[in-house]
């Protein structure tokens, strides 16, 4: 596999490469931990040169033998348990009583500390899950012990209506854009976005959500979906976007196909208009969805999240917080 322009220290300039298979050592947890790793190689010196995909596959790679060595979940597993009593990261954070943004961190690569990862497992078995809703029900909102017991009890419908109040305040306030929360709002724009933008993986539409909501309220003083948005590690997203991702893969309006890109591995998303009845979104609208898939469908997911790292409303707002819409005057983003 061939890749362009990547520097070399060793003959100070940007050369052509290709991808070999050596054996490095890691170093995890204060253990050396041995693989077979994807290196980029310069084609005039034959060095080996950074590549920040490969090199950060070669690192989950490293932290994967490393789980399996001593029977630590696995990312998939842990998102596995979660996902079937219905939570998002943040809920199941909250239930287990770990930080907001831990089960975020375990679920993309982090490895989870020995406490955190018996809890997990523990927690797998309905059973066990029951016995630990009962003793921190005194503790946990009602709306996540409702949502957890409806889940244990089978009954899809309620546990559905439980995580829609993840989104919805019944207000349409200014921390919805002032607009009530619609997820037939925002399954028409990720249909939009899945038909304009080739290989939509999660991370990216994540982010053109937030520029939609945002240069919409820009323009016209209201947001698109209603959604809510917080400040996490890799740039703004939507309020429990696992829950709202769950939601619409569950609702039938999308669906994630598994991708492999240079040794790493994801899921992109595609429409699936089948069940949306007509269309929730005037012209405005989907001009303001069409401007944002012109502008920013280029950019990777990553260079798109370098992009929103830039914005005042990431800049000036910290971990788990709500990033208000009056940070939409200062978006980089313009447009009619």
């Amino acid at each position: 596999m061939s890749h362009d322009l990547h520097y070399c220290e060793h003959c100070e300039g940007f050369v052509q490469t290709f991808c070999d298979i050596r054996q490095e050592t890691y170093p995890v947890r204060g253990e050396d931990v041995v693989i077979e790793a994807t290196v980029a190689i310069c084609q005039d010196c034959n060095a080996p040169v950074h590549d920040e995909d490969l090199d950060e596959a070669n690192l989950q790679k490293a932290y994967d033998l490393y789980r399996q060595s001593r029977g630590i979940l696995s990312p998939g597993t842990i998102r596995e348990i979660r996902e079937q009593y219905g939570l998002s990261q943040r809920a199941f954070a909250c239930l287990l009583g770990f930080g907001e943004v831990t089960i975020h961190r375990y679920e993309t690569g982090a490895i989870p500390d020995k406490t955190h990862d018996a809890i997990i497992k523990h927690v797998a078995r309905q059973s066990n899950m029951q016995a630990w809703l009962q003793d921190r029900e005194d503790d946990l909102p009602d709306y996540l012990v409702d949502a957890v017991r409806e889940n244990l009890e089978g009954t899809q419908t309620d546990a559905k209506r439980a995580l829609l109040r993840l989104f919805d305040d019944n207000t349409g306030g200014s921390g919805h854009g002032y607009r009530p929360f619609s997820l037939e709002r925002v399954a028409e724009v990720c249909c939009c976005f899945a038909e304009r933008v080739p290989d939509l993986w999660q991370t990216k539409l994540l982010k053109l959500l937030w520029y939609a909501d945002f240069l919409h309220y820009k323009n016209h003083a209201v947001s698109i979906t209603g959604l809510k948005y917080v400040h996490l590690p890799f740039g703004p997203v939507p309020d429990n976007y696992d829950a709202l991702l769950h939601l619409l893969k569950v609702g039938g309006y999308i669906v994630k196909q598994p991708k492999f890109q240079y040794d790493l591995e994801g899921e992109v998303i595609e429409a699936a208009r089948s069940n949306l009845s007509g269309s929730w979104l005037d012209e405005a609208e989907r001009a303001t969805v069409r401007l944002v898939a012109s502008r920013l469908a280029s950019l990777t997911s990553r260079k798109l999240s370098e992009r929103s790292h830039q914005e005042s409303a990431w800049l000036e707002t910290t971990d788990g917080e709500c990033i208000p819409y009056s940070y939409a005057d200062d978006l980089s983003l313009s447009g009619p």
